[in-house]
């Protein structure tokens, strides 16, 4: 951490921190984590089998788990919060950027509790 460049200083920090925070279902956030690389090296799609591999394990030693559904959810949720915070909580902004109508921000909001 202490070599990377920070190039949006003490936000940029800050949201390397919560941006794991979000997924990991460990406790410990490691290096790879943080993405601190160059983000193109990673696509959406890898970056979320990686985080959904160690997440499915263990839920899928439970009984009568309703995955799919548990893990639309808990990436929806991430994702509002972090176009939010990025938007500075302006929901027309995020629901834009998210490419969805404002009223379906509003609900999607309520529902998570956000």
């Amino acid at each position: 951490m202490l070599r990377y460049d920070w190039p949006g200083n003490v936000r940029e920090l800050e949201n390397a921190i919560k941006r794991p925070a979000y997924f990991q279902v460990v406790k410990l956030i490691e290096k790879r984590d943080l993405f601190l690389e160059d983000f193109s090296s990673c696509s959406i799609k890898d970056f979320l089998t990686e985080k959904l591999k160690r997440y499915l394990k263990e839920m899928t030693n439970l009984e009568r788990t309703n995955l799919y559904d548990t893990v639309i959810s808990e990436v929806e949720k991430a994702i509002i919060t972090i176009v939010l915070e990025e938007t500075g909580g302006n929901q027309m902004k995020a629901a834009k950027t998210l490419g969805i109508n404002r009223n379906t921000m509003r609900a999607k909001i309520k529902k998570y509790g956000i």
